[in-house]
């Protein structure tokens, strides 16, 4: 469950992906990826720490700032 996120509608709408990609926490403070609609759902969600312990929030930082 992932709650406290907090997104700009006009983040999402204007993106040029869809869905658009919004880094978070879940509540074991890991880093995720939320797959957010321009209908604001949930359409998926993803680690963003791969099984070797490799980081890849810079990964997902970049995608962000790309919106």
């Amino acid at each position: 469950m992932i709650s406290g996120v907090v997104i700009s509608e006009e983040d999402i709408l204007q993106s040029k992906r869809s869905p658009a990609i919004v880094p978070a926490k879940c509540p074991r403070k890991h880093d995720i990826a939320l797959y957010i609609d321009k209908q604001f759902m949930i359409r998926d969600a993803e680690p963003l720490v791969d099984p070797k312990g490799t980081s890849r929030v810079d990964k997902a930082a970049d995608w962000v700032s790309e919106m």
